[in-house]
Formats: C-alpha cells, structure tokens, sequence
C-alpha cells in the first residue's frame, strides 16, 4: 500500500536473525551493561512484581526507615518472609542467567546491574555484578553490623515460629509471600547471636 509517498511494508525477523543482530551489536561494544529484573528470573520459578495485564502482585515494598521504627512492620516483613523464603531458597540459574554469564566469561559484555535480589546471577558464574536492592541470601543485623546466611536466620524463624512456619500462602517477588499478618502480634523476631 503506498500513501503520501511511503511504502509500507511488514518484515519479518526470525529468532536467528535476532540473535544475530544481536551478537554484532555485542561484537561493537564489548563493555555493554546488561540491566535485568524480575522477569528474567520468572523461569526459575520466583514471581514477578505484575501479572500479564500489568496489575501489581503483592504489597509495596518495605522501606528501610519504615522497617527500622516498627515492630508491626518488622513482623510483617519477617513472617511473610519466612513463609516466601523457599521459593528463593530452592531457585536456580535459568538460561538466561547462563547466557549472561557466558556472554561475561567471553569478554561480551561488562557488567549487570540488577533488581533482582535472588542472587542467581552469580549463582550461574557471573562475577561482574551489581545488585540494587542488596541480595536476600545475605543478613545483617542493624545494631551490630554482624552478618549471617538467610539460611540460618530461616532455622530461627521456624523454631520461634513453627504454626506460622507451617502456613501455606501464595509466593509473591522476592522471597515475599501473601499471608494473613493479623494472627502475628506473637510473631517472634530473628535475633542477633552476637549482640
């Protein structure tokens, strides 16, 4: 159809050409910075922040400030968190994540930067990374400083807390899970074996 002096027309890209195109464009800028989020991790089982139609999953992040003045809040956080935690615990690399890090070890790309906090990344080889939001796997304690595997913070959780423990609920982003928080005024808090 021509209108006004332009043709147009429909091309068709295959996945080959893409991924060409691709490779080239790496080729010119071997330094690229790949940014990912969530969705790059929803292969290997972990939500992401909206569904298909774009409508948010789950609440609002916590922030520092608003977890560091409440306890309520604090609660919140831990218990859902406890009960989301295996979802993150169990994920691992996807190809995508692999991609990545062969893309990395080849010298095709530079860095990545990443909201993610699940630390697949580097569970899948890649070294040159920047996580935003900090990674889940790791803990520190506010007052002290002194850091822990989020492993061992779950093994507190769930022997200060085993009816919560054993909740079922909907995994939500990021180790976050939706569960009923108005039963939690005894919900108890991990606590620094330093302090």
């Amino acid at each position: 159809m021509a209108e006004a002096g332009f043709v147009q027309a429909t091309v068709q890209f295959t996945v080959q050409d893409r991924a060409e195109q691709l490779a080239a464009f790496l080729d010119r800028h071997k330094r690229t910075l790949v940014l990912s989020g969530a969705g790059l991790s929803t292969a290997s089982g972990i939500p992401d922040y909206r569904d298909r139609e774009g409508t948010r999953r789950g609440k609002q992040p916590i922030q520092g400030p608003e977890f560091r003045r409440s306890p309520a809040v604090q609660r919140r956080y831990w218990a859902r968190s406890m009960v989301g935690w295996p979802v993150l615990a169990k994920a691992t690399p996807n190809p995508g994540h692999q991609a990545l890090a062969a893309l990395e070890a080849s010298g095709r790309i530079g860095f990545i930067l990443t909201q993610n906090v699940d630390g697949l990344h580097h569970q899948a080889g890649s070294r040159a990374v920047l996580e935003l939001h900090g990674n889940i796997h790791h803990a520190k304690c506010l007052d002290c400083g002194a850091g822990f595997p989020r492993a061992f913070v779950q093994t507190q959780l769930e022997d200060a807390n085993p009816a919560v423990a054993q909740s079922m609920a909907t995994p939500l982003p990021d180790g976050d899970a939706a569960l009923d928080t108005d039963a939690l005024t005894d919900f108890h808090l991990p606590w620094c074996v330093h302090c």
